[in-house]
């Protein structure tokens, strides 16, 4: 069992519970800690402290800083002293062991780690007797040829201290500077020493002021540093100036490239945006053109009975569908020694309506002309019974039939474009304006010709008009010929072989 001893008894004073009035007392013993209180060991003398007992460490071996083990070197910024332990670096351990010391003569630094310059041999330097190191200059004690001063510490009696020279008095016998006192110790600044110096000026009142100012030396060294630096950089430029150019050059390759590919990107985004109008072209002037061919197709099957195949006249209106003449298909009907580009647009619309119905109107009149019976005696029948006339009633009956008001036909209705719009897209659209626009006029000019005319030459045409939405108007999809899609090419098939479909693709007049 350890011992204990509560108390003890020193100069007659009772060593109260658990406390030791003197630190120097020996064989104190607390309960569960045995012979005594735990040893001071002296680090700076090379012990460390092991197994509750001090143990010197053995050489070239130095105590650690918190003196549990001991270790090969000092820490960073101490070093070895001569008793086998670590300080400072220019310190050294004091007599007791306890702690490090700076030499004599010189003061320990702010925090008491290392000490400031050796006053006796760093301010004289290489300087003759009586003078100091020129602190305005900075220079390093061990500098060959050193730019002094008078030392006018000597003058000045503790704790006054001589104030800076002025520039150029630095060895002048009969300049005298003042002498003055810091107000306070403690708040004297401290300089660095390879940078900066003491500047001190005395008031009036004798009270010294200190600050700390840039030595000539590291003010030249900032200058020659720039210099250097400017130079280092100009020489770096030089040697990365082949490099800087080849990847100047590498970037204008890639920009070139990259440029060469966008115009490349340009211009077939132009030639596709060339070649969709020419071909949305095409299919609007085949689309107009299918109808005034019709037209004048119709002259030679000018008869109200149907044939086995369709009639011209029925192909003008409703017979065509809006995706039949906006199919991609069409364009292999396109002849190809007509160049869309080039072919000739007489009116807004490239396709002249009204020339058109002016050249249909003498064809179906030289036609009716040709055919018409010659009204003469005939084996002594009447003349009355041998000439076609018509009846009041039919002739008014074809009248009423074709009476419509231009103004109505006049433009397309603001719904029906809609339909067309609701019913194809955007590109589609396009087209089948411009067909639907080219069928109004050409209804226009139909409607503006005699009605009686009209019956008389085209009766089957006549019928047609007499509903006034269909006439020259394309259907809506799916809504054509009730032969289909097979009937609309035969029909367009028959259009495309007749000459006057290729007259109005290259000039748009018959």
């Amino acid at each position: 069992m350890p011992s204990s001893d509560y108390g003890s008894m020193g100069e007659n004073n009772i060593l109260p519970l658990g406390r030791s009035v003197y630190p120097d007392a020996v064989n104190i013993e607390f309960k569960g800690v045995y012979s005594g209180r735990k040893p001071l060991c002296l680090n700076m003398f090379g012990e460390i402290l092991e197994k509750c007992k001090c143990r010197k460490c053995s050489s070239p071996q130095v105590p650690s800083m918190d003196g549990k083990f001991c270790q090969d070197n000092c820490a960073d910024g101490h070093e070895k002293n001569d008793k086998g332990g670590c300080c400072p670096i220019g310190m050294k351990a004091n007599q007791v062991g306890n702690g490090c010391e700076c030499p004599e003569g010189r003061k320990s630094k702010p925090g008491g780690i290392g000490c400031d310059d050796d006053t006796s041999s760093s301010r004289k330097g290489n300087c003759p007797d009586g003078q100091v190191l020129d602190p305005k200059e900075g220079n390093k004690p061990d500098d060959p040829n050193p730019k002094c001063q008078i030392d006018d510490e000597k003058d000045c009696k503790k704790p006054k201290i001589p104030a800076t020279r002025t520039e150029g008095y630095e060895t002048d016998i009969s300049y005298k500077p003042d002498c003055g006192e810091p107000k306070n110790e403690n708040e004297r600044p401290r300089c660095k020493a390879k940078t900066h110096y003491t500047y001190t000026w005395v008031d009036t009142d004798g009270v010294a002021h200190e600050e700390c100012q840039k030595t000539k030396r590291f003010q030249e060294h900032k200058r020659s540093r720039v210099k250097e630096l400017s130079a280092n950089f100009k020489e770096k430029w030089y040697k990365q100036k082949p490099q800087r150019e080849q990847q100047k050059k590498d970037r204008a390759d890639k920009l070139s490239k990259l440029k060469e590919h966008r115009d490349k990107l340009q211009k077939e985004m132009e030639e596709r945006d060339k070649l969709k109008e020419q071909n949305d072209k095409k299919k609007a002037r085949m689309g107009k053109c299918s109808t005034v061919t019709a037209l004048i197709m119709g002259v030679a099957q000018n008869t109200a009975q149907k044939r086995d195949e369709d009639h011209p006249y029925d192909m003008t209106s409703n017979f065509f569908d809006e995706e039949f003449f906006t199919s991609d298909d069409r364009l292999a009907d396109w002849p190809n020694d007509v160049d869309i580009d080039t072919v000739a647009c007489v009116s807004d619309k490239c396709v002249d309506a009204e020339a058109y119905m002016k050249y249909w109107e003498e064809t179906a009149q030289s036609h009716d002309l040709k055919n018409w019976p010659t009204c003469g005696q005939i084996s002594g029948r009447n003349l009355n019974a041998r000439c076609r006339k018509r009846s009041a009633f039919e002739l008014a009956n074809n009248i009423s039939s074709l009476s419509v008001t231009v103004g109505l036909y006049a433009t397309m209705s603001a719904s029906e474009l809609n339909e067309i719009e609701e019913r194809n897209p955007v590109v589609a659209f396009q087209i089948l304006l411009e067909i639907g626009l080219f069928g109004t006029r050409l209804g226009m000019s139909l409607i503006a010709r005699t009605a009686t005319s009209v019956a008389r030459w085209a009766p089957r045409l006549a019928n047609i008009a007499k509903n006034t939405d269909r006439l020259f108007k394309l259907a809506p999809k799916g809504q054509g010929t009730p032969k289909g899609l097979e009937g609309m090419k035969e029909g367009f098939r028959r259009i495309v072989q007749n000459p006057a479909f290729k007259q109005c693709l290259k000039d748009g007049v018959p």
